[in-house]
């Protein structure tokens, strides 16, 4: 079968096309690098990323607390925490500036606090509770005690003479001892009865055979 030159032309075209047709299709399908480009995602880190060659200028800090204007400033980057708060307006009168570095370099994103002074009221006065043996301290001058003849005396008694008496064995003199030397001489008889150990029964035992001058 003969074509003639015209039917040739056009079947040639035919076949071209089909070709051209089918090699998009295949490139559309494989998506080759070289084709397509760079993906979206490198081409955007391209654009927003900074430059290593080219570092940010300033930095970003939020300056609150004791500062007469408290809000967020831009800074040169290198600046120091005390050329914050002067942006800021300076300290107010409660400020507090010993518990900051002012020489540190403000960090971007930083928030810098400046704190009041620390006011600590006064303790609340306590009353001291009444003490049993308040009067001790009252000269024994004052309390006049005749020595009736044959009566130990609590406030010089030693331990032997103290163990003389009923009930009163060696631990317990030694508690009477040590009760005179911790509050003091006694007042009166019946204060031995705060002496762990000396019930009443012990007292009603001694108490016609004891003293305290």
């Amino acid at each position: 079968m003969r074509f003639n030159r015209q039917e040739q032309l056009v079947l040639i075209f035919i076949i071209v096309t089909v070709l051209i047709g089918s090699g998009v299709l295949l490139i559309r399908q494989f998506r080759p690098f070289w084709f397509m480009g760079k993906p979206d995602f490198i081409a955007a880190e391209g654009k927003n990323s900074v430059s290593i060659d080219n570092p940010p200028k300033e930095v970003v800090v939020h300056v609150t607390g004791e500062v007469k204007r408290p809000d967020v400033y831009r800074l040169e980057k290198g600046m120091r925490v005390a050329d914050a708060i002067q942006l800021a307006g300076g300290v107010t009168e409660q400020a507090d500036l010993q518990q900051l570095n002012l020489a540190a370099r403000a960090i971007d994103g930083e928030k810098i606090y400046v704190p009041a002074k620390l006011t600590t009221p006064p303790p609340p006065q306590i009353m001291p509770e009444p003490q049993a043996h308040v009067f001790k301290d009252i000269p024994k001058r004052q309390a006049t005690h005749s020595n009736p003849p044959g009566k130990i005396n609590l406030n010089t008694a030693t331990a032997e003479q103290l163990e003389s008496l009923p009930s009163i064995g060696p631990v317990m003199a030694k508690r009477i001892i040590e009760y005179r030397n911790t509050h003091g001489s006694f007042y009166n008889i019946e204060e031995i009865k705060e002496i762990k150990g000396i019930g009443e029964k012990t007292y009603e035992k001694i108490k016609a055979l004891i003293t305290v001058y």
